[in-house]
């Protein structure tokens, strides 16, 4: 097997992933996800059985498969067909309904799952519980027909982590049938009974549900995703820590890229959906564009060392030293530009200007171009790549990769900012992106940001933390930075031994998980807040909210549940530390 396992799964996952959000029929979707993971795992089939619904005992049947080339198909074999779980081996239902993969030797199974595998001449299986709103409905398999295989803790926490994508892909799937259903019952008697107004209506009714399952999804996979990415990302930021030797720590900082990878691909797949469904907010601020745009050029300067590129800037005097637009949109537009440029080029380099003009009407238009000497695009390919999904030609993602996302994200950015982009190339000569969004002159100067609070003479020496999770894997991570940055630790596993061990009180900071079995964040933390409100003389603890859960709508519930501050998984030591800055500050202030 390769040594570069979490790479390549983290990879695997992340396209299996696309394949699911792709048009298409689901069962053709969800054949072609267990090809991108069948492939990276190396093994002869992957499939995904699914529970019989009202079935008591309960039984399973086979749904989709994928197979190796030179493997046999059994998709139609009638023995995988309302197999019960109690008859195949004792313990496996348990297994699976608690959410644990289950994986085994044929050789020590017994009949008749023992039997039905070696008809198959399968020598070692895996299987990764699939579970919906909390309630079990299936699993994904993997056999191995060639080596007896022991799987690794790191392949089975992948497989889980996508297993987790495909429960959110069902739900999305399931609904919008429901929907399609009641779509096909309205319309039937829309014939007879309803107005032109009243079919509006459920039209529009109709569309909302839909943005609705799809924010779901959406929700639930970048959750979902997002939580095995916080120990991945979150362990290479503690072994980069530890002074390790050179080929050590270019293999951890590999496998901290390719976590920062997939993050970036669940971060462009939210903004794409809050852009469609209408919920991204533009927020307008005072700010200094020069600024941004320093920051911005300055996070790609490893880049363009790595490909010897250079980069010019330059920002025209009509642009006011500060003006009012949506910082972070601007940007993350930039981002996208200057990043797509020094993927496409080898040599030469990127340049980067704006300039203002003054219309009538008291606003000013800015007029922003990132341009490069890349590999150029068709003249009849370049109004697709502005498409969801769409680069110039095939090639281009098995040769420098990507989503096709950056720059539909910026086309639909800049004209909910009340802009146009546009393109100018040429093959083997460049690329020039323009565009022009609307600002206005700030009235007066902003005040300087807050910093961020000193650390005290001796560091975090004598500081008492509670770190809330549910996953033993996030508790590992948290308590391991906060032994790093000295602090006393402490953990609980749920909400309510959260609430039971601030009542005996002491804790300077708490890390609350938010979602959680049992009582989640929300309810611990109102627990927690009444508990000090009843003894006064109790020093209220700084609450933090730790989520993969990256809308803006939860961070509204979190500090309306009493917290101090929301942070988004996954987690880097930095992100720890400024925040037990800032609650050491509250305390002492």
């Amino acid at each position: 097997m390769p040594e570069n396992l979490p790479q390549r799964y983290l990879q695997a996952v992340a396209d299996a992933m696309t394949v699911l959000i792709e048009p298409g029929g689901f069962a053709a979707a969800t054949t072609r996800f267990l090809g991108c993971l069948g492939e990276a795992v190396e093994v002869a089939r992957a499939y995904y059985f699914e529970n019989d619904p009202g079935s008591n005992p309960m039984t399973c049947s086979q749904r989709c498969e994928w197979v190796r080339e030179g493997v046999s198909r059994e998709l139609h074999n009638p023995i995988l067909q309302h197999m019960s779980y109690e008859d195949l081996f004792p313990g496996m239902l348990a297994t699976l309904s608690a959410g644990t993969t289950f994986s085994m030797l044929v050789r020590n199974t017994e009949p008749p799952l023992r039997e039905i595998l070696e008809a198959q001449n399968i020598l070692s299986i895996a299987l990764m519980p699939i579970h919906s709103h909390g309630e079990f409905i299936g699993f994904i398999g993997f056999d191995d027909c060639d080596t007896e295989r022991i799987w690794k803790d790191e392949e089975l926490e992948s497989l889980r982590a996508a297993a987790a994508g495909l429960g959110s892909a069902i739900m999305r799937h399931k609904m919008e049938e429901s929907m399609s259903a009641r779509t096909e019952e309205l319309t039937m008697s829309r014939r007879v009974a309803l107005s032109l107004m009243e079919d509006a209506q459920k039209a529009v009714a109709a569309s909302e549900q839909a943005n609705t399952a799809k924010s779901a999804f959406l929700a639930m996979m970048s959750h979902e995703i997002r939580t095995p990415l916080n120990g991945v990302i979150g362990f290479t930021d503690l072994l980069l820590a530890e002074n390790l030797p050179d080929h050590q720590e270019e293999l951890v900082s590999t496998i901290r890229s390719c976590g920062n990878s997939l993050l970036g691909l669940i971060s462009d797949i939210l903004d794409l959906s809050k852009i469609e469904s209408g919920r991204m907010e533009m927020e307008m601020l005072p700010c200094s564009l020069r600024e941004g745009l320093r920051e911005v050029l300055a996070s790609f300067e490893p880049a363009l060392r790595s490909k010897k590129l250079t980069l010019t800037s330059h920002v025209g005097d009509a642009v006011p030293a500060e003006l009012v637009t949506d910082p972070k949109r601007i940007r993350q537009i930039f981002f996208n530009l200057v990043g797509n440029a020094i993927k496409f080029t080898s040599e030469g380099g990127i340049s980067v200007r704006i300039d203002a003009t003054a219309p009538p009407g008291g606003r000013l238009l800015l007029d922003c171009e990132v341009s490069d000497t890349g590999i150029g695009i068709p003249a009849e390919e370049q109004q697709r790549i502005f498409e969801v999904f769409g680069q110039a030609d095939p090639s281009i993602h098995r040769r420098f990769g990507g989503t096709g996302l950056g720059l539909a994200i910026c086309r639909k950015l800049v004209e909910a900012m009340g802009g146009k982009i546009s393109v100018e190339s040429e093959p083997g000569k460049g690329t020039s992106f323009k565009f022009t969004i609307p600002a206005y002159r700030a009235q007066k100067s902003r005040q300087a940001e807050p910093s961020e609070p000193a650390l005290r003479p001796n560091g975090f020496r004598g500081v008492r933390v509670l770190a809330v999770d549910d996953v033993p894997t996030n508790l590992r991570l948290m308590t391991g930075i906060l032994k790093k940055l000295g602090c006393e630790s402490a953990t609980a596993a749920d909400g309510r031994q959260a609430a039971q061990l601030a009542e005996e009180g002491g804790f300077d900071v708490i890390f609350m998980d938010v979602l959680m079995p049992l009582c989640d964040g929300l309810e611990a933390t109102r627990m927690i807040r009444k508990l000090e409100q009843e003894n006064a003389a109790r020093k209220p603890a700084y609450i933090v909210a730790l989520t993969a859960d990256a809308f803006a709508e939860n961070k509204t519930r979190c500090l309306e549940a009493g917290m101090d501050e929301f942070l988004t998984k996954p987690l880097r030591m930095d992100l720890i530390r400024a925040a037990v800055q800032r609650g050491i500050k509250m305390a002492e202030g």
